[in-house]
């Protein structure tokens, strides 16, 4: 058993005395979204690419 009682235990975590920004954590997420944003770009339009080709394809025969 413990002496802190059920209603504050959460309490060290919760109050946050130094309130630092993870700024290396913050930019690794950018850039894994900006890298994956990317991917899902280049994929889509060479989706597109294909697509609009055979639809001109079809139209000239």
């Amino acid at each position: 058993k413990s002496d802190i009682p059920w209603a504050s235990r959460w309490d060290m975590y919760l109050s946050m005395s130094d309130a630092r920004v993870h700024w290396l954590s913050m930019l690794n997420s950018l850039l894994i979204v900006l890298f994956l944003s990317g991917i899902v770009a280049i994929i889509i339009i060479r989706t597109l690419r294909r697509d609009i080709a055979r639809y001109n394809d079809l139209e000239g025969k």
